[in-house]
C-alpha cells in the first residue's frame, strides 16, 4: 500500500499547519518512531510540485514514515522539504541515489 494511494483516499494525517503539509505517520504504524539517522532534507525543489507528486518519487528509495513540505502563504513549497523514513538504510539510498534528482528536474 503506497502513501500514494492512501493520499487519493484521505486517509492520511494531512493538514496545513504553520506552513507546512505533513504527510504521516502510516495509518496501522505499530512501534515506536523511526530512530535517529532516518529522516533527510532535500533542497531545491521545484515550487510548483505538491506532495502529491513528491511522494512517488520519494517512495523509489523505501518506506516513507512522514514527508513535511514546507509551504509560503501563497500556495506554493518553499523549495524544501524533510523525508523520514522506516530504517536508516532506505535515508542512506535516497541521499546516495541520483534516482530522485533526475525525477524532479
Amino acid at each position: 500500500m503506497t502513501f500514494l494511494w492512501l493520499l487519493k483516499q484521505k486517509q492520511l494525517n494531512h493538514f496545513l499547519l504553520l506552513q507546512i503539509v505533513i504527510v504521516g505517520p502510516p495509518p496501522n504504524w505499530q512501534g515506536p518512531p523511526p530512530t535517529k539517522g532516518t529522516e533527510i532534507f532535500v533542497g531545491k525543489i521545484p515550487r510548483e510540485m505538491f506532495e502529491w507528486e513528491l511522494v512517488p518519487i520519494f517512495e523509489m528509495c523505501g518506506f516513507i514514515y512522514e514527508l513535511r513540505l514546507m509551504m509560503d502563504f501563497s500556495g506554493s513549497n518553499r523549495g524544501y522539504l524533510f523525508v523520514r523514513y522506516s530504517k536508516r538504510e532506505e535515508a542512506s539510498r535516497a541521499l546516495k541515489g541520483q534516482l530522485i534528482s533526475e525525477c524532479l528536474f
